[in-house]
């Protein structure tokens, strides 16, 4: 990046690739490496198959590299391009060794941990960026088969989260109904502190919370509360930094102000809360 300028690694990404569009052609060599590291893999993911599908159409030749596997899973309109990847072995004593040649295929592990590993991250990091790694990829698995239509998959879907939660039972929150009606509808509404939290206390968890994070909460405060079992983050509040990677259930609650909607609480699983 370059701050001086007002200009990220992104807006520098994309400045490059503009040029790139402005003058290639059938004729050019293109090389491009990378792409899509300095935003969020969603949009990376997004801005890079479009442009691969637009190089492709233009039959430019050249090298598009890059560590977004995600690519791989889109339906991109792709007819001049072939899948190769870097080639390794495992010698005798079990290690990885690059071989620096481009073989046919496609590379579904970049090896980031083998990499760490051998750069001195300690063994404690690795194991558990490897628990964390199985975990991400096997839930991925599960939620492709249940898009494909394998009715299996649902009920091993409920599984992995049962058992990644240590929740036995289904959940049930009864909202609290408000005495005001318009033309025979109820207006519901829930209490976090009332409603929901009771609920996930005695289903789930063994200690009960006994305070929120709000705005006012320190980093200090907020990263005790992580060892806590239910915590209530307030609106307006913004998760520290070490809320990231700790796999939990979240209730969001949207309340709201329309007389006529109900309130809605949406359940789901992240080790990415500051996204929700």
């Amino acid at each position: 990046d370059i701050p001086s300028e007002g200009k990220s690694a992104w807006a520098l990404e994309m400045d490059d690739m503009a040029v790139i569009l402005r003058d290639c052609t059938h004729k050019s060599l293109v090389m491009v490496d990378e792409l899509g590291k300095g935003t969020s893999t969603e949009d990376g993911c997004a801005v890079s198959g479009s442009l691969l599908e637009y190089l492709d159409a233009i039959r430019v030749r050249g090298i598009f590299a890059t560590h977004l596997h995600e690519l791989l899973h889109m339906n991109l309109k792709l007819n001049n391009t072939k899948n190769t990847k870097m080639d390794f072995y495992v010698d005798e004593l079990g290690h990885v060794q690059w071989t620096y040649k481009l073989a046919e295929g496609v590379c579904t592990d970049s090896m980031a941990l083998v990499t760490a590993r051998q750069y001195g991250i300690t063994p404690k990091i690795i194991q558990r960026a490897e628990e964390l790694k199985r975990a991400i990829r096997d839930k991925a698995i599960l939620v492709e088969q249940l898009l494909q239509g394998n009715s299996a998959s649902q009920s091993n879907l409920d599984s992995f989260v049962n058992d990644s939660f240590q929740a036995e039972e289904a959940i049930e929150v009864t909202p609290r109904i408000s005495t005001k009606s318009t033309k025979s509808k109820v207006h519901v509404r829930y209490d976090l502190h009332i409603d929901v939290v009771p609920v996930m206390q005695e289903h789930c968890f063994s200690e009960p919370a006994s305070r929120s994070v709000s705005e006012e909460s320190d980093d200090e405060e907020a990263e005790e509360l992580i060892t806590r079992d239910v915590v209530v983050v307030e609106p307006g509040y913004n998760p520290p930094v070490s809320f990231e990677g700790h796999n939990c259930v979240y209730v969001l609650h949207v309340s709201n102000t329309d007389n006529d909607a109900p309130d809605v609480l949406y359940v789901g699983e992240t080790a990415g809360i500051m996204q929700r």
